[in-house]
C-alpha cells in the first residue's frame, strides 16, 4: 500500500452522505436556539468518529486485498 493509496481513501470518504432525518434536523435547530452547545458538540464529535472509522476500514480492505497473507501487528 503507497501513500497515495491512503490519500485517496480519504479523500473517498464521504463528507456526511444522505439527507438529514427531519428529527435531527429539530434538534440541531432547537439546540442552536437554546445554545445547547454540550449536544452541538457531541454531534461534531460523532462525526469525527464516524468519519475515522470509514476511512480506517476503507484503509483496511485495501491493506487486505494486496496483502492477503499478512495480518497488520
Amino acid at each position: 500500500m503507497k501513500l497515495t493509496d491512503i490519500l485517496q481513501a480519504i479523500e473517498d470518504e464521504p463528507e456526511l452522505p444522505g439527507d438529514m432525518p427531519p428529527d435531527m434536523a429539530a434538534s440541531i435547530t432547537e439546540a442552536v436556539k437554546t445554545g445547547n452547545t454540550d449536544f452541538l458538540l457531541y454531534l461534531m464529535r460523532l462525526a469525527v468518529v464516524m468519519t475515522k472509522r470509514g476511512i480506517k476500514e476503507r484503509v483496511e480492505t485495501r491493506y487486505h486485498s494486496e496483502n492477503p497473507n499478512r495480518r497488520p501487528s
